[in-house]
């Protein structure tokens, strides 16, 4: 038996310091049943050394104290369970010492050592035989400072613990310098990362010496290229078939290499190495020990370095037999065992494997007649070593077989012929790839076979009948199936098809029925097509399944390292990566429109084409970067890489493993996916808060709107959190240790079933559920373009409507806010009187609005209010009027109130609330009095829209006015005109001033509101529309031609474009010289809509 390795983990120890700050906590020890025995090396000059361990029951949040050691001015204290005791024992002379506590439990025994020697024991009445260190934590470190001149009150080192009682010689030979030993229960190598606070660690620990007595004196002196040798007493031929065994610890100094040999000498023979070590101890103690046998009396030899009859015999080389008859043995010297001799000598019987630690392997005699009738039960063989291959037929007449803990790559029918009495096998942990399917044939008597992979477990169970076969199950696939669970089978086809077909048919669908919007068209098709690629991944995955059921094992290897594997795992990686992106871009174009629709300019056709561009290139590189023959993403056995890790070709990490290229997935499906979907979410839920919060002030007519956009919100953000944040999340608790499915059922359906889901869902998110989609499939429907191309054509003959006439073919776009109005009748509606209204009004400031309406009118202006009416706060507008001004007042009041009824109202005018003399309500001032509202004063309120007017809006830095902004404007303050004319009410001041500009739900956010109603007239007002049809007709021209002034201020304030020819065209009519000549504002509307290129609330 040879020395023991080296481990460097545990040669540290810790300084405490002089404060509480700084302690040792930890709480993963073993359970131990029946006793322990806990050891540490300290050395301080203080006292206040503590080790405590707490446990918290069950149903109780305080912990309880069971277990202390203390450390005090020449006392040792030890508290267990309930009970303290004091005993005598000094500790503080700073000097390293070794402490050891020892409990057993069956006899009721509690001991201490100090220094290997027994400083007292105590013996209980009865028996402690219960478990410790049971769901607790224990903590190491001075209850107090000391106030001494060193910053170190003490240090700590070799701290272990045992689950059961250590005997009394071990701890003894553990006392004479902290070495490699380490407990069961818990390590001090596992303490390390168990530090809180400011205690220091010191890498080369100081108390490997005591400096206490010695097997082998130390102050030896030999010259250069000499041994230092110890010889012991003769000992006494073996007796009766007993032997001795020499336990022993051993330290190797000095520079230059060093060895340590044990030597036994008999009489008349020459001496004989029967132990050898040459491994480096760095200073630290090391276990040794030899059995000691012979058939006459021997003296030991310790530390004579030399080899005899011992050949070193590296893999590569033919080894001879040598020495003498009575003592056979081959000594194999290596790190590791490569390879098996193919030619051992004919007296070598068997080959045993020593310890995992040793240094080198031995082949040693045993009789044919020992191995028929021992060997041939039990032989276990070359485990844990680097062997890379077996020869042909070398393993005969065995019934068990154990080579696991290897690099075997393949295992033949020939490799194990003639096995036909082999029971038990082990071929785990290895890298088993190429096995062909009749490995196993030759086996007739297998019971029991163990390996890595459940495909070869499934060609032993097709060729051995009756054998049990233990493997890692595989989460996907069975030895029939590709995709064992049957429900999983019916969804990837229900998903496949819905993700290819859907997504090919909105491609198709988009090429044919050209969408104005060409950004949006032209991100939704990119999107399409990477979602179309899982359809493909999905539906290749179903025809393999269905192509090898029942008989799937014999292809899995061929097909998981075939290029079919890899190309469709590069399918599934590059729909995933670029569907995100291009999601996230659609999510910032959104974003950017309804939070920031005037400080950005919105995604043009070039920038998304360059965007789209960026995503598809950096998609393939990502997904094609894992397949160019990287080691880093293939597997040991090199055989299997990134998308080979399943059946399935799918990279995801959702496992505890940690397979070839982990940290490449995990930084994509967890990294990238969740920085977008973080960012999607929060964008969304902006979105949705400025839009609900712009649409306070609509009233009931966009409550249904505004609800249709909630769910469909709720449904984009909902579907993207079940089909992202459940392989987040499990992603990121199996890479931590802390998600527990050991089925792996999870994995399963969130690989196959939750990652494709959104593939097949963003057709119908985006396209499909869209308003415009359903218009279009319902014009189709109803042959509804035919019907405005004949509408249209039959309105004018003039010459330079053509242009407008030759784009009519556009799809007429309805925004939510100004969808299509029905033609409403002229109505002649008797004078209405003033309405009866008392109202508590308080208030607010003058507002500089309508300054067209006010200017030159000191008594006339604008103030909010808070305006309680019958129980219902709210925010008002109130135009005052001096006493002076009462015919003011009325002609405007009696513009304003034939607009006031509810089944008639439009929210593109300031909306009339009622009017009164300012001394028929109660009015309560703010800290500033307004002097323009007296008791005498005229009121009319008004709905209190904005406080900004167009030309505020539009003098304001940073503004960016694009077409959906001029157009959105437009629409709305025609469509006010409108109104006005068929109420026979003519504006005639159409500017900047008198339009309000508010946020609203829609794209872009802004409504135009219409108001300053001063100079407006009716059509029975007198000097206005007389009874020539001729002035009612110049009346109306001229609220179209202030609409083309406006309509070409809007256009000044944006950059030359092809896009806002239309416009211009629509301006151009609006100043035609013939008044004749100029458009309806239905007319104007209708072509402005057909312009208006935005998709409605929402749409995308």
């Amino acid at each position: 038996i040879s020395a023991l390795g080296i481990i460097n983990d545990e040669n540290y120890e810790i300084h405490f310091p002089d404060s509480i700050r700084g302690y040792v906590s930890f709480s993963d020890i073993r359970q131990a049943k029946g006793g322990f025995t806990i050891c540490f090396w300290l050395k301080t000059s203080n006292v206040g050394f503590f080790i405590e361990y707490r446990t918290v029951t069950s149903g109780d949040q305080n912990e309880t104290l069971v277990f202390g050691l203390y450390c005090g001015n020449n006392t040792f204290d030890i508290l267990l369970r309930n009970r303290r005791s004091q005993y005598s024992m000094g500790m503080t002379d700073d000097s390293w010492h070794y402490v050891c506590v020892l409990l057993d439990g069956n006899i009721g025994l509690l001991a201490v050592f100090k220094d290997g020697h027994r400083n007292f024991k105590e013996a209980r009445r009865r028996a402690l035989n219960s478990e410790y260190w049971n769901a607790g934590t224990m903590t190491v470190g001075f209850r107090k400072t000391n106030n001494s001149n060193s910053a170190v009150l003490g240090k700590l080192s070799g701290l272990n613990i045992w689950s059961y009682p250590v005997p009394i010689k071990e701890i003894l030979r553990m006392s004479y310098g902290c070495g490699t030993e380490a407990g069961d229960s818990k390590s001090w190598e596992t303490v390390r990362d168990k530090i809180i606070g400011e205690v220091e660690i010191k890498d080369s620990r100081t108390c490997k010496d005591r400096k206490a007595g010695r097997l082998v004196a130390e102050g030896i002196t030999v010259h250069v290229n000499q041994s230092a040798l110890f010889m012991s007493p003769l000992y006494d031929a073996s007796r009766g078939g007993q032997s001795r065994c020499l336990r022993f610890r051993f330290m190797l100094q000095g520079p230059g290499e060093k060895a340590l040999t044990v030597y036994r000498k008999a009489k008349k023979y020459r001496e004989i190495p029967i132990w050898i070590s040459k491994g480096i101890t760095r200073g630290n103690w090391v276990y040794g020990q030899v059995q000691l046998s012979s058939i006459s009396d021997f003296q030991l030899n310790i530390g004579k370095d030399r080899l005899v009859h011992f050949i070193e015999c590296p893999s590569s080389c033919k080894c001879e037999e040598f020495g003498e008859v009575y003592d056979k043995r081959i000594l194999i010297i290596g790190e590791k065992l490569l390879a098996i001799p193919s030619n051992l000598p004919p007296n070598t019987g068997a080959v045993v494997s020593e310890d995992k630690n040793n240094v080198f392997y031995s082949a040693q005699y045993v009789s044919t007649k020992f191995i028929l009738q021992a060997w041939r039960a039990q032989l276990e063989y070359l485990q844990e070593n680097k062997l890379t291959a077996l020869p042909n037929g070398l393993f005969k007449d065995l019934s068990k077989l154990e080579v696991f803990s290897n690099e075997l790559k393949t295992v033949t029918k020939e490799t194990l012929q003639g096995l036909s009495a082999l029971k038990y096998l082990y071929l785990d942990n290895n890298r088993l790839a190429n096995v062909p399917t009749d490995a196993f044939s030759e086996l007739t008597s297998l019971k029991y076979l163990k390996l890595d992979h459940f495909i070869l477990c499934c060609y032993a169970e097709k060729s051995v009948e009756g054998v049990t076969c233990d493997s890692p199950a595989d989460e996907f696939s069975s030895c029939d199936d590709l995709m064992k669970n049957k429900t999983l089978q019916i969804c990837i086809w229900i998903l496949g098809i819905l993700a290819f077909l859907g997504n090919l048919l909105v491609i198709t669908w988009r090429i044919i029925d050209k969408e104005e919007n060409r950004v949006h068209s032209f991100l939704l098709t990119n999107l399409a097509v990477a979602d179309m690629f899982m359809g493909v991944y999905l539906l290749t995955i179903a025809i393999v399944d269905a192509r090898w059921q029942g008989e799937y094992f014999k292809h899995d290897t061929k097909w998981r390292a075939g290029i079919g594997c890899q190309v469709i795992g590069v399918l599934s990686m590059l729909s995933s990566e670029v569907s995100v992106l291009i999601l996230t871009v659609i999510t910032i174009d959104r974003f950017v429109c309804i939070i920031f629709p005037f400080k950005f300019k919105r995604l043009t056709y070039k920038s998304a084409v360059f965007t789209c561009a960026v995503a598809w290139i950096l998609g393939v590189v990502i997904s094609v970067i894992p397949i160019i023959g990287i080691d880093y993403f293939y597997d040991k056995s090199g055989d299997f890489g990134f998308y080979s890790r399943s059946a399935v070709c799918l990279p995801l990490q959702l496992s505890e493993g940690t397979p070839a290229g982990w940290e490449y997935s995990a930084s994509f499906f967890i990294g990238l996916n969740f920085v977008s979907f973080t960012f999607i979410l929060v964008a969304y839920i902006l979105m949705f808060w400025t839009v609900k919060r712009s649409a306070r002030a609509v009233r009931s007519t966009s409550i249904n709107k505004e609800s249709a956009m909630a769910k469909r919100l709720i449904f984009i953000v909902m579907t993207d959190f079940c089909c992202w944040m459940p392989i987040i999340i499990i992603s990121i608790l199996s890479l931590t240790g802390n998600f527990f499915d050991p089925h792996k059922i999870a994995l399963v359906w969130i690989a196959v079933f939750v990652l494709p889901l959104n593939s097949s869902l963003n057709p119908i998110l985006y396209t499909f559920s869209t308003e415009r989609a359903k218009r279009s499939l319902a014009r189709k429907r109803k042959n509804v373009t035919g019907m405005v191309m004949k509408s249209l054509n039959s309105r004018a003959g003039d010459q330079s409507m053509d242009y407008l006439r030759t784009n009519a073919e556009n799809t007429l776009v309805s925004i939510a806010e100004s969808s299509p109005r029905p033609v409403k009748k002229i109505v002649e509606k008797q004078e209405q009187q003033s309405k009866q209204v008392k109202t508590k009004l308080k208030l607010i400031e003058v507002v500089d609005i309508f300054q067209e309406d006010t200017t030159g009118k000191r008594s006339t202006g604008y103030v909010t209010a808070w305006c309680e009416e019958e129980g219902v706060l709210g925010m008002v507008l109130l135009k005052y009027f001096g006493k002076e001004m009462k015919e003011d007042w009325t002609r405007e009041v009696d513009v304003v109130q034939g607009l006031s009824s509810n089944e008639d109202s439009q929210d593109n005018l300031l909306h009339y609330r009622w009017h009164s003399k300012a001394s028929e309500q109660s009015i309560e001032h703010g800290k500033k009095k307004i002097h323009g509202i007296q008791g005498s004063s005229w009121l009319i309120c008004y709905d209190f829209e904005s406080s900004s007017t167009l030309g505020e809006f539009l003098s304001e830095k940073g503004i960016v006015i694009d077409l959906d902004a001029v157009c959105a404007v437009v629409c709305d303050v025609i469509t006010a005109i409108e109104h006005l004319l068929d109420h026979g009410i003519a504006h005639n001041n159409i500017t900047t001033g008198n339009i309000l500009i508010r946020q609203c739900p829609r794209v872009p956010p802004i409504k135009a509101v219409l108001g300053g109603f001063s100079q407006a007239s009716k059509a029975n007002d007198a000097g206005a529309f007389t009874n020539s049809a001729a002035d009612e007709q110049s009346c109306h021209s001229h609220d179209i031609k202030q609409f083309g002034h406006l309509l070409a201020t809007l256009l000044g304030h944006c950059h030359g474009s092809s896009e806002y020819v239309k416009l211009r065209e629509i301006m151009n009519l609006c100043f035609e010289d013939a008044e004749e000549k100029r458009p309806t504002a239905r007319y104007i509307r209708e072509v402005l809509e057909e312009t208006w290129r935005a998709e409605g609330v929402w749409d995308t």
